[in-house]
């Protein structure tokens, strides 16, 4: 029994002295069983109509043949992500908030400066809906980022993905869907509401940018603002622009001192997901023609955010 167990330990270590000894030898005959291997393959490929390449994906792969998981795999990949074509881009907004005239390389991480922009912010949704030459008139909800989710009739619509300061504090809610916004004040009642709803994290019951001076204000964005997912933060390296940092209390403890810019991330739906997710809820005029009616949509609502921001720039003492 003890030669048994031993006789693949003598082997390894009879081969590991072989090699070490020849490795120039144990080199050249790794190198012909790799290519020997592969004119192997190649061969039976050609000679069974087989593909040379696994067309598989990496999830495929992990599944058993035949099984459930697969079945789930595959149905989630053909419903979601094999929907959108490779080269169908992904239109983001990155608008960058500076201050001018008696702001101009001040410190905007401000109450004031932030009450001043989010009027802005809100912008993207306050009456922003947009009408396509199909006939279509699609709201940013419809537009936005939102994940694979489809959307029920009368059903909880998620929130847009967007990165902006203004995730730290409870304003946010007012730019969310009105379903999420009964849910999320709902949650707000009561921690013990909200614990029962983890992960979701709601806004109404965030601290307020009117209750803070400059210094309360950056306390809170110091360890970062949170999604509508608990685990999900964005530090403030992902939202602040020209950071002055205090490094006088040792690595890993910095505080903020001051920004001269902040920033806004708001990222619309590629048009095949936005199909997915809406065909329960989404009544278009054309059905054939959704993703030329999506996109269209999208260029409209751009064009109009963007006449917004440049009137704003005029009025207010921000360069976007």
């Amino acid at each position: 029994m003890s030669r048994c167990s031993d006789l693949p330990r003598e082997s390894l270590r009879k081969y590991g002295k072989l090699i070490g000894r020849n490795a120039g030898v144990g080199c050249a005959l790794s190198f012909c069983l790799v290519v020997g291997l592969g004119i192997a393959g190649v061969v039976w490929c050609v000679e069974t109509g087989a593909d040379a390449i696994n067309q598989l994906s990496m999830e495929e792969m992990w599944s058993t043949k035949g099984g459930r998981q697969e079945y789930e795999i595959r149905t989630a990949m053909d419903k979601h992500h094999n929907v959108a074509e490779e080269d169908e881009d992904q239109v983001t907004l990155a608008i960058y908030i500076k201050g001018k005239d008696e702001w101009e390389g001040a410190d905007i991480l401000r109450p004031d400066a932030l009450i001043d922009t989010f009027e802005l912010y809100k912008g993207w949704f306050d009456d922003m809906d947009v009408t396509t030459s199909f006939n279509t008139t699609w709201t940013p909800h419809e537009l936005c980022l939102r994940g694979s989710t489809p959307d029920l009739p009368d059903g909880l619509v998620l929130p847009c993905l967007m990165l902006s300061p203004f995730d730290c504090f409870s304003e946010h809610v007012a730019v969310t869907p009105p379903s999420w916004q009964g849910l999320d004040y709902y949650m707000g009642s009561d921690p013990e509401v909200a614990a029962g709803f983890w992960p979701l994290a709601g806004y109404s019951y965030r601290p307020s940018m009117h209750d803070f001076d400059a210094e309360g204000l950056k306390a809170v964005m110091q360890p970062g603002c949170k999604w509508w997912l608990d685990f999900v933060v964005w530090k403030p390296e992902n939202l602040l622009v020209a950071v002055s940092w205090d490094n006088s209390t040792g690595p890993g403890q910095e505080t903020i001192l001051s920004t001269e810019q902040h920033a806004w991330y708001m990222f619309y739906d590629k048009a095949k997901n936005a199909q997915s997710r809406l065909q329960l809820v989404k009544n278009v005029s054309s059905p054939a023609h959704f993703v030329d009616d999506f996109n269209e949509a999208v260029d409209l609502h751009v064009a109009k955010f963007k006449s917004l921001t440049r009137l704003s720039t005029q009025e207010t003492n921000f360069w976007l």
